[in-house]
């Protein structure tokens, strides 16, 4: 394999039959947000192993969106050649079916693309070689880029154009609200995750408060706008209904109608500024016990009383963050009450949707 650097962003690596020339680009699968991927065709092999079960692996939270051609496919047939196209479909379908990945991943079909992109969010690959191991055992040639702006103009500019033009593996009108669906799945399991591990204790005897908290105000305000959101998933549902699909919309708002249940305002309420859970992560001990040893103890605290008099005023924090803790619990075991039964509802909600795409795969893919 060869590589020609031309900057700390760029680079062109060659391979000849001794590798995936954008091996760099898998190995940064493991810290990716986003993985996009625009290729010829994918692997014919079994998954195990493979590239496709490097993207099946990638945990939950991951944006994986992939655009292939299909081989074998033609605007008319002759002899074979429509069977032959049918199994290059069933095994494109059966490989990049949605519901065989942890992560959360959107697959299209573009029959006129040759191109190849294989990229996360922070190193990109554009070049001859496909999303394939066979690509492995060829020459192929393409350039690597760690250029994050570049990457996402690319992704914006181009990967988004060839997305728009292709056709999804569904074709059902859900496509959006189950990606919108999976998305706040994942991110309250991570917030209730966050919560469990200093935070809340989950017991046989129900759910406490620990003594610590591991939450900030960032976490408060992305909490604030993630239940500000849930609550147009109303308006998301509204604008699907249609006549023909009459019935799936009313499954459907019965799961509004259990968020609606939950009081999420209430909730939010006690994350805004001054609120209770607010005031406890802001508060630092030390910085208080500071504050009274200055503010009330100062013409006290000197020479042989000094270490005494900031006894008292740690005491005196100590004693707040008590205070504190107590006005707290109530909103904070209600929080994690709503996350886990918002979380709930989502994976229901989401089962639900796969269930209706799984009668919904894109029929004009197969033009035989």
């Amino acid at each position: 394999m060869t590589e020609i650097k031309y900057d700390d962003n760029l680079k062109l690596i060659c391979s000849y039959g001794d590798g995936l020339n954008y091996q760099e680009v898998l190995d940064d699968f493991e810290n990716a947000k986003k993985v996009r991927i625009v290729t010829y065709n994918i692997s014919k092999k079994t998954n195990d192993g493979s590239n496709l079960k490097r993207l099946m692996d990638l945990p939950e939270g991951t944006d994986i969106q992939i655009i292939t051609n299909i081989p074998n496919h033609w605007d008319t047939y002759f002899k074979g050649a429509a069977q032959k196209y049918r199994a290059s479909l069933e095994l494109y379908l059966g490989k990049l079916n949605p519901e065989l990945y942890n992560a959360n991943n959107f697959v299209g079909f573009k029959f006129d693309n040759h191109a190849k992109l294989i990229g996360t969010d922070n190193i990109l690959y554009i070049g001859s070689a496909n999303y394939s191991d066979e690509s492995a055992r060829n020459e192929e040639m393409g350039f690597i880029t760690t250029d994050k702006d570049f990457i996402e103009k690319v992704y914006k500019e181009i990967f988004e154009t060839t997305k728009i033009a292709s056709e999804p593996y569904f074709d059902d009108p859900y496509n959006a609200l189950r990606l919108f669906i999976v998305g706040f799945e994942v991110k309250y399991k991570v917030y209730i995750k966050l919560l469990e591990e200093g935070t809340i204790y989950v017991g046989e005897d129900g759910v406490f408060v620990t003594d610590g908290t591991n939450l900030s105000t960032e976490t408060l305000v992305d909490l604030y706008n993630d239940f500000d959101i849930i609550q147009d998933i109303e308006n998301v549902v509204d604008d699907l209904y249609d006549e023909e699909n009459e019935d799936e919309y009313n499954d459907l708002y019965s799961f509004i109608n259990e968020l609606k249940e939950l009081d999420l305002s209430d909730v939010q309420d006690s994350l805004l500024e001054d609120g209770n859970i607010y005031n406890l992560i802001v508060f630092d001990d030390v910085e208080r016990a500071n504050e009274i040893l200055q503010n009330e103890y100062a013409s006290e605290a000197w020479d042989e009383n000094l270490d005494r008099y900031v006894e008292i005023a740690m005491q005196d924090a100590d004693e707040e963050l008590s205070e504190l803790k107590l006005n707290a619990e109530y909103d904070l075991i209600a929080l994690y009450k709503t996350l886990v039964s918002a979380k709930s509802i989502f994976s229901r909600m989401h089962d639900y949707l796969l269930s209706i795409a799984s009668e919904h795969v894109n029929t004009s893919l197969d033009n035989t």
